[in-house]
């Protein structure tokens, strides 16, 4: 689990699923909401057939490497889960 802290002192964790959905729309996987559902961690879905496929196309680590750093576009930190929410 990756823990981020923000300059503030306030401390999120990655939303798994709603990476897993970002992913699926920008690379345009095609996954039905449905199954999207379905996602709970982010191993759920790289086991897919078609995050496979695009493992495949893109190779392991560049793979790896983008699907690290989708983690820090706006929309996914718009989705951080806060742990300890900042006092004021």
């Amino acid at each position: 689990m990756r823990i981020f802290i923000d300059i503030d002192g306030t401390i999120a964790f990655c939303d798994g699923p709603a990476v897993c959905r970002l992913c699926n729309d920008r690379w345009s996987l095609g996954i039905s909401e449905e199954r999207m559902e379905q996602v709970k961690w982010i191993a759920d879905f790289q086991a897919m057939p078609e995050v496979q496929a695009r493992c495949e196309e893109r190779g392991q680590e560049q793979f790896d490497y983008e699907l690290g750093w989708m983690k820090f576009r706006p929309e996914a930190l718009l989705t951080l889960l806060l742990l300890v929410p900042r006092k004021l």
